[in-house]
């Protein structure tokens, strides 16, 4: 333990990560920094200073990652006065045109926003912030950003890495309790957050020049084409995020941690590794430490977190005019997160989850996009605040919604629980008294598929076997097109209604196509056509009334997301569904005219690096 005395503040180092290796000249400027020896360097407005690293810095678990900034907590804020009327964030209307030392005074806006939480006995309950001081944090707040960090890095989650915790003098007491700082550092130097894409300065482009790079290259690394203004570009950018997201969140319960703020400004991205990072870990604690009948329920309590704080901010009232209706429910960004979450769940059952979640949403938005004017020139913070979506509703619904795909999960078998879905709608109606009638509502809502239409030339229809089908409602003659393709959303990566595009490329086409059924002896193949998509095209005659069906091997070198028991009923069926890497070279030479032409590239790619592996 270490004690540094200055003039302007005293503070001394209680905890220091002797994993990580900063240069001596970067550990003396952040320790100035913390003192006021110099003026910390704030480059967003809020309670964040951000020191970029002139000499990088490295830990023991990550040698390769590169340290490029430290990230400090607690040394003060900066919050100059926006143009136009919103005042929004932590700070609301609490404007420093330069950077302000720590307070003792109390940071009203932290008391008044509601949160869920659960009582001793595992019932929902209302609970509020605790006081914090105007530009500082507790010390005991540090300790659990520090701690937590730490316990992540352990497990290889992907978060701003621990360095350092401080205590304030005598000075900056708050409510009895020291007053501290927390120094993490991070992969990246900019101090850019993901909710600058979502709600943030790069929804108006041209607003920050900042803001604008930080988008486009997100968007490169994402590989993310279109052009930056569209809606539909955003969109795409947000989906693939949102699945990053998802695992991020479940990879964070799983090291064990629980009461994390999903909130986008809480998520960062690491450019080298193409991954989402946490950051902002001050208000994390441990699992272990909480009785075991609470632990799968403040898990589940994470992802609604999640859940809310990504539909919710589609309501942000800087953004009212930046998303229509139509295009948000076509991208869905929510089945994005819970994708990324339970990667095992049907995409159908996960699709059905979110379209529940955003009728419960979209009456309150609509609300907020009726009275957009005077939200944004008129009305105070606390009057915008009633107009926010019923939140603790939201929050019931989503963890009552998703129970049954939490309890196939690895999560509620890690945190062995007796939940049952039983419990949790009783929790609910304990909870929401006369609103309960409203809340089963929403949660028995008929399925919204806004994709499965019936089309001309084939509809839904049933099979005894394999549920859901495609039937031909007129006959079609060998290499007509069956189904014209086109791609609705490109996807982070594999899953069960998923095309495969290229090696490591995926998408969802729109429309039904995805409810053909696979058979080992198909009557329908794959063609590209001018847009890049799949046509579903006839490989022989089709007669009216005849089920369509296709080998999924003609479109994924890989099958990942189907049992091992193949139910076709062909008399050449192989006894499972395989991709097209395992089909024999007979299938494959039959097939090649009706197959997605990038398996038949890598086929010569990996059969031109076998043979340059057999020559050396």
């Amino acid at each position: 333990m270490h004690t540094f005395m200055n003039p302007k503040i005293n503070f001394t180092v209680t905890h220091q990560y002797d994993r990580v290796h900063l240069p001596e000249e970067e550990y003396q400027k952040i320790l100035a920094f913390i003192a006021w020896h110099q003026t910390p360097p704030f480059k967003q407005p809020g309670r964040v200073a951000w020191h970029t690293l002139h000499q990088q810095a490295q830990t023991e678990a990550m040698p390769a990652q590169q340290l490029k900034a430290a990230k400090m907590k607690g040394v003060g804020f900066w919050n100059p006065c926006p143009q136009g009327k919103i005042y929004s964030g932590v700070l609301a209307n609490l404007h420093s045109e330069e950077p302000t030392p720590p307070t003792t005074d109390t940071l009203e806006s932290m008391l008044t926003f509601p949160h869920i939480g659960f009582d001793a006995e595992g019932e929902y309950k209302i609970t509020y912030s605790s006081p914090a001081p105007i530009g500082g944090i507790l010390y005991e707040r540090a300790l659990l950003e520090y701690n937590s960090a730490r316990i992540l890095l352990e497990h290889g989650v992907p978060a701003t890495v621990p360095f350092m915790v401080v205590q304030y003098g005598d000075q900056y007491q708050f409510n009895g309790k020291p007053m501290g700082v927390v120094v993490n550092l991070s992969p990246e130097k900019t101090s850019m957050r993901l909710s600058c894409i979502q709600y943030g300065a790069a929804i108006h482009r041209g607003k920050e020049a900042q803001a604008d790079a930080y988008y486009d290259q997100l968007r490169a690394s994402l590989g993310v084409n279109g052009r930056p203004e569209l809606e539909t570009t955003r969109l795409q950018t947000i989906n693939l995020l949102a699945r990053k997201i998802g695992k991020l969140v479940h990879d964070f319960s799983a090291a064990g941690l629980y009461r994390y703020s999903s909130e986008w400004s809480n998520f960062e991205y690491n450019f080298d590794t193409k991954e989402v990072f946490l950051t902002d870990l001050d208000s994390t604690l441990e699992l272990k430490n909480i009785p075991v009948s609470m632990r799968a329920l403040q898990v589940l309590r994470d992802l609604g977190t999640a859940a809310y704080r990504l539909v919710a901010k589609f309501g942000y009232p800087d953004v009212l005019n930046s998303y229509t209706l139509n295009q948000v429910l076509k991208y869905d960004p929510l089945t994005e997160l819970l994708v990324g979450y339970f990667p095992e769940a049907p995409y159908d059952k996960v699709e059905e989850i979110s379209h529940r979640l955003w009728q419960c949403f979209i009456p309150h938005w609509m609300l907020l996009k009726k009275h957009q004017h005077s939200i944004t020139t008129d009305w105070t913070r606390s009057r915008r605040q009633t107009y926010k979506m019923d939140h603790d509703l939201f929050y019931v619904l989503t963890l009552t919604i998703v129970f049954p795909l939490f309890e196939k999960s690895d999560l509620f078998h890690q945190y062995a629980s007796s939940l049952t879905l039983k419990d949790m709608l009783q929790k609910a109606k304990n909870f929401l008294g006369t609103r309960y009638e409203y809340f089963m509502y929403l949660y028995q809502g008929s399925k919204v598929d806004l994709n499965c239409q019936e089309e001309g030339g084939y509809r839904l229809g049933k099979t005894a076997q394999k549920g859901e089908c495609m039937i031909a409602t007129k006959a079609f003659e060998k290499e007509a097109v069956v189904m014209r393709g086109k791609i609705a959303k490109l996807l982070g990566g594999n899953h069960s209604h998923a095309s495969q595009m290229g090696e490591d490329t995926w998408a969802v086409h729109e429309g039904i196509i995805h409810k053909i059924n696979h058979s080992c002896a198909p009557n329908c193949g794959i063609r590209l056509n001018e847009t890049g998509a799949h046509d579903i095209i006839a490989i022989k005659n089709i007669k009216k009334g005849e089920e369509l069906t296709l080998d999924y091997a003609m479109r994924n070198y890989q099958i990942d997301h189907f049992p091992e028991q193949c139910k076709c009923g062909a008399d050449e069926c192989r006894t499972r569904i395989t991709g097209w890497k395992d089909l024999p070279q007979h299938l494959k030479d039959s097939y090649a005219p009706w197959a997605a032409p990038y398996l038949l590239e890598l086929d010569k790619k990996y059969a031109k690096e076998d043979n340059l592996a057999y020559e050396h």
